[in-house]
């Protein structure tokens, strides 16, 4: 006896989705060119002809260093004679110059006595006290270069003596008193006074 047979349940199978072609139009499958100017088939900048492009100007040349002129020895400046009378003369040109600019302390010290000679190169001043003393410390780089230059005798060489008086008499107290007290010991000071034209303000 035949049994007939119990429908089975049915599926519907759905066909396997076609795998995807890629799009050969959009990929550009050409790799970019290496340069055979800067890089070989290992990736490393080549340097051929890199070094005939450089410029010898470009470069850097060793650096000439100026050798400095030795200073000159004293030995090797002027020195022309000098005279108790060229020296005065100077030294009085340099003395108005300080009246004029109002330095009178330093005027009074320059013109109290006279400078004289010692030796070729050796100038003498005497000075009354430690004030002038100072000035003259003071100063004396000023006068030195004044008169070097104007003698051309650059080994001269200036010595302050300090002489203090203990005569009343000799105290000037005033500028007249002091000016007339320089003229008795250097009446020199006062006919350069008048060569040069030049008024008495006490």
């Amino acid at each position: 006896m035949i049994h007939p047979t119990a429908p089975t349940a049915s599926h519907s199978v759905e066909p396997a989705p076609k795998p995807m072609m890629p799009n050969l139009k959009a990929i550009d499958t050409t790799a970019a060119p290496v340069s055979a100017a800067t890089s070989n088939a290992s990736g490393i900048p080549k340097t051929e002809g890199f070094m005939k492009k450089i410029s010898l100007s470009s470069v850097q040349q060793p650096k000439v260093v100026a050798q400095e002129e030795a200073p000159k020895s004293i030995d090797d400046l002027p020195t022309d004679a000098v005279t108790d009378e060229s020296i005065r003369s100077v030294w009085m040109e340099y003395a108005e110059k300080q009246n004029k600019l109002g330095n009178r302390q330093m005027f009074t010290t320059l013109t109290m006595n006279m400078p004289t000679m010692k030796s070729e190169f050796e100038i003498e001043l005497i000075i009354h006290n430690q004030a002038q003393e100072n000035l003259m410390q003071e100063e004396k780089v000023n006068i030195m270069n004044h008169l070097r230059t104007t003698l051309n005798n650059f080994k001269l060489q200036l010595n302050t003596v300090i002489e203090i008086s203990t005569n009343d008499s000799d105290i000037a107290y005033t500028n007249k008193e002091r000016y007339l007290k320089m003229v008795q010991k250097n009446p020199e000071l006062d006919d350069f006074r008048k060569s040069l034209g030049l008024e008495l303000e006490l």
